[in-house]
């Protein structure tokens, strides 16, 4: 079994939908110190439903990426 990668790894993640034979699909791309990843999340029949879900599924994702620390500028 592949292991996870640690929230502290994280440096960004993305939703993407793409049209895949008249499906709609949800992909996230994150991007860790070690190299970047894509997994498909969600399979939808419009492309509403997979934008909503999208939007929903990279804030979710967003929650595990670091903030940067204040430069003070």
């Amino acid at each position: 079994m592949q292991e996870r990668p640690q929230a502290r790894e994280v440096l960004s993640a993305d939703a993407i939908v793409r049209e895949e034979s008249g499906r709609w699909i949800v992909y996230l791309d994150v991007v860790l110190d070690s190299g970047a990843v894509r997994r498909r999340v969600g399979e939808y029949h419009d492309e509403r439903r997979a934008t909503h879900a999208a939007r929903i599924i990279e804030r979710n994702a967003r929650r595990s990426v670091p903030r940067a620390a204040d430069s003070g500028t």
